[in-house]
Parts: C-alpha cells; sequence; structure tokens
C-alpha cells in the first residue's frame, strides 16, 4: 500500500465527520434511519447480478471474451446500472427521503474506504483497479460539498413564509422555469440568462468530479486491458470485466434516483442486445482466431509418425480435424480426448491424434543408441545426437523402472553431442525398454506435410502454430537386459 493511499484512510474519515458533526450541529441536515441501506442493497443485487452474468458468459460461450470484449463489458455495464437505477429509483419513488443524496454519497464514501483498507497485499495495483483510489477521492469530494452546501447560510425570507425542503423547492423551480419557458421563449436574452443563472455547488461538484472520474477510469480500462488478457482464463477475465463495470457505475448511483425514465430505457435496450449478442455469436474471428498447437513424432525405428493437434475443447474435435484428409484416411489411429494440459487461455483443451502425413526422409545417423556391457551388474548406453537434433535425454518406458543416472555429456567439434548413461541390471531379471528423442531442428515448417495439411484445411478463424524449431520430434527405442555371460 502506497503512503498516499494511507494518508487517504486517515483524512478522509476526519474530514467527512468534522463536516458530518458541524453540519449536524448547526442543525442544517438531520441523521436517520430512513434512506440508510438503500445504497449497499443495490450494491449486492447489481454484484451478484453483474459477477453471475459473467460466470454464464464463461460457462456458455467463454471464448467471445476474446473476440468481442466490448459487446461483454457494455453488457455488464449495462446491467449494473439498471439493478441500481431498479433499486434506488424506486425507493426514492415509493418511500422518498430528502436524504438520499447525502446517504447514498456517505455510503459509496465507505465502500471505497473498505476496498482501500482491506487491499493491503496492494492485489488492486495489478490491474486497471489500481484506480480505486482516484473512485475514494470523487466520492470524498461529492461529500464534503454536499454537507458544505447544507451548511450554507440561510437565505433572508419574510415572516410568514413557509420554507420548504430543498429537494421539493428544486422541483418547483424547475416546474415554473419549464412554464417561463413556454411563455417567454420568443424574448430570449443570454445576457439575462447568463445573469440570473444560479450556480448549485453541489449538483455542479457531484456531476463534475463523478463524470471526469469515471471518463479517467474508463480510459485506464481500455489502455491497460490487453496487457494481461492474452494468456488468462476467459473465466478471470469476465469476473475482472464484472468488477470493473460495477465500479464504472457505482458513482453514478448518488444521482440515479433522479435520472429520467429514458437513460435506463436506453440502457436497457443495450443490455437486451449485447446480452444475447455475447451469448450465442460464434466466439472466433479472423482478428481473434482460435489457436492450434501442432506437434508429430517420427519413429526411426519402423517410420511411422503420430500427429498430434491441441485446441479449444469441442471446436477442435469437431469442426477441425474431421476435415483433415489424413485424419480420414487414418483407420488405425483414429481419436481426440481431452488434453492432459490445456493451452494458455484456454478454459479447456482437446488433442487428437492420428497418422498423418509422412515427414521427409530423416538422415540415417540423425539418432542412434549404443549399448556396452562391462563387468558387473551395469549397461553403459550412449545416444548420439547429430547437429540438427537436439537431445531431450533417455527415458525408460513402462512401470517397471530400473536403477540409472547419467553419467557425461560431450559435445564434438562437428557439433555431434554424444550422453553417457549408467543402467544397473541382473542376469536373470526383467528387460527394459528405453526410449531417446530429439527435435529434428533442422526441419522447417513449410517442410512439414502434416503442418502444411492442417494449415491449408483449417477454417478462417483457427491458426496452427507449433514452435518453428520443434515441429518434429525423433524418437527410438532400445531394450536393455542383464549381462549376456
Amino acid at each position: 500500500m502506497h503512503p498516499s493511499d494511507i494518508a487517504l484512510l486517515i483524512g478522509g474519515p476526519l474530514l467527512a465527520s468534522v463536516l458530518l458533526f458541524e453540519a449536524n450541529r448547526e442543525q442544517k441536515i438531520h441523521l436517520e434511519r430512513r434512506g440508510l441501506f438503500r445504497f449497499p442493497n443495490a450494491l449486492l443485487l447489481s454484484t451478484i447480478a453483474c459477477l453471475g452474468t459473467g460466470l454464464l458468459y464463461a460457462k456458455v460461450n467463454p471464448y467471445v471474451i476474446y473476440s468481442y470484449p466490448n459487446a461483454v463489458f457494455f453488457s455488464l455495464f449495462s446491467l449494473g446500472f439498471i439493478v441500481l437505477y431498479a433499486v434506488l429509483a424506486g425507493a426514492a419513488k415509493y418511500r422518498p427521503t430528502p436524504h438520499q443524496t447525502t446517504a447514498v454519497l456517505g455510503e459509496l464514501f465507505l465502500v471505497w474506504w473498505i476496498v482501500l483498507a482491506v487491499d493491503v497485499q496492494g492485489i488492486l495495483f495489478t490491474r486497471a483497479l489500481f484506480y480505486v483510489p482516484f473512485l475514494y477521492l470523487s466520492a470524498l469530494i461529492g461529500l464534503a460539498a454536499m454537507l458544505l452546501q447544507a451548511m450554507r447560510p440561510a437565505p433572508p425570507h419574510l415572516p410568514g413564509v413557509i420554507r420548504l425542503p430543498e429537494e421539493i423547492r428544486d422541483a418547483i423551480a424547475e416546474h415554473v422555469n419549464h412554464d417561463h419557458h413556454h411563455q417567454q421563449k420568443k424574448r430570449w436574452n443570454p445576457k439575462e440568462i447568463v445573469r440570473s443563472w444560479n450556480l448549485n455547488l453541489q449538483r455542479v461538484t457531484i456531476a463534475g468530479v463523478t463524470i471526469l472520474t469515471q471518463l479517467g477510469f474508463l480510459i485506464v480500462l481500455v489502455a491497460m486491458k490487453n496487457k494481461w488478457i492474452r494468456y488468462q482464463q476467459p473465466r478471470d477475465i469476465l469476473l475482472v470485466d464484472a468488477t470493473s463495470a460495477l465500479f464504472l457505475v457505482l458513482p453514478f448511483a448518488t444521482f440515479m434516483h433522479k435520472l429520467h425514465w429514458s437513460v435506463p430505457s436506453f440502457f436497457s435496450i443495450v443490455f437486451i442486445s449485447t446480452f444475447f449478442f455475447s451469448l450465442f455469436i460464434f466466439p472466433f474471428t479472423n482478428r481473434a482466431p482460435a489457436f492450434l498447437e501442432f506437434s508429430q513424432r517420427l519413429s526411426l525405428d519402423n517410420g511411422t509418425n503420430i500427429v498430434h493437434l491441441t485446441g479449444p475443447k469441442g471446436y477442435t474435435e469437431y469442426q477441425i480435424v474431421p476435415h483433415l484428409p489424413s485424419f480420414k484416411n487414418s483407420e488405425d489411429l483414429h481419436f481426440c480426448k481431452a488434453a492432459p494440459m490445456g493451452l494458455a487461455g484456454q478454459p479447456a483443451s482437446s488433442t487428437c491424434v492420428w497418422h498423418g502425413l509422412p515427414p521427409p526422409e530423416p538422415p540415417s545417423d540423425l539418432l542412434t543408441i549404443t549399448q556396452a556391457h562391462l563387468i558387473g551388474p551395469t549397461v553403459t548406453v550412449y545416444v548420439i545426437y547429430e547437429p540438427e537434433c537436439t537431445g531431450y535425454g533417455l527415458e525408460f518406458l513402462g512401470t517397471l523402472q530400473p536403477r540409472w543416472e547419467g553419467i557425461s555429456r560431450s559435445e564434438e567439434a562437428s557439433g555431434r553431442v554424444v550422453e553417457k548413461f549408467r543402467v544397473w541390471v541382473s542376469k536373470d531379471g526383467p528387460t527394459y525398454t528405453a526410449k531417446a528423442s530429439c527435435v529434428w531442428n533442422a526441419l522447417k515448417a513449410s517442410k512439414v506435410p502434416a503442418f502444411v495439411e492442417a494449415e491449408s484445411f483449417s477454417p478462417r478463424w483457427a491458426r496452427v502454430r507449433g514452435d518453428e524449431q520443434a515441429l518434429v520430434i525423433a524418437e527410438r527405442v532400445t531394450e536393455i537386459e542383464g549381462p549376456l555371460i
């Protein structure tokens, strides 16, 4: 937590308490329970609605956050706006109170104070939500303006004149001005308009600070979103989007009950259209494609190959791989399953396996394995890699594993690499199966027929990718048994 945040946490409540005490002492404002807890209830309902909608997107159409992030964000923002308006405006209509604006400002100020106080570890700083101190300061300025406006000296009035509450006077003044507008619309004078304009401190300050602060917050959200969205899970992105939308709409709760009905009607139309659009639109586009990981394993013992293509679950196995000719022709090996490790940014991945188009003919000495049986219960295994083959070492297959260790690794002047391993075996013991593998790094993507096929037959909304230097992995298997004598 920054020192400025600590200063705000301490100074803000002190300033608000002093102003509230003075206003109450001068009987300019009366503390009462009526109108309290409307904003917390509205906050709770809007939080449930926004987070629930975000989780619904993550369940039904998670990848839409990559292709249409603005539609998702505006749907969450509009939903939060509608719920806040329904609760606050409905409460103001059926149970009106002259202090709802002050109560909402105070409760909003308390919410931002709690968020800052809880964020001891600085979690908000890693996201665009580091803007919370500015939201807290905006609420503090609005609350101070409201209390200062309430503390201003009362204007002189004639004996017997009844002084109405401020909000009722404002309504009457607006009605009178409206009638005067129709009667004098042809005799408007700009100088008279400026001369008769009565500046209202609380309205100008609250509305101005709120709009400027939220505009700045929106700019920060747009600027920072693409910096961390790339390798995050869609569910996490949607939850952060829902929280950001809430933070963006909450300050408008101050004057939500004074808005014209046309404003929430507009946001209702925006929510309905963006909600169904985000829920049912096809999630991949040419600019935000589905990414597929390609790899091919080649056996140097018998020349067979196996292609692995991993991509988004539900799309790879049904809409991409079935269209590949080699997948259709591979009758003995032809299946798709859940990937043991999902790709970055995907909630679930599927991998499809089949015998693909064979790669170019490899050199005979690309990867070789030799054994040396010495005196005693050990076998020395030499794995030799040519310069165009980057080795992965030795591994034993099956559940039965011997005792073994790597001894040395040397590189010759020609670039050839020799790795030496020692394996403990017994004369009457079992036979162990070992595999050595390496990446055929000299083979480019354009020279791998299976990769070219996957690229050519994939739809426009999919991109096949893989490590340019690790598309084909060569393997060789050997059996290790005890001494012959």
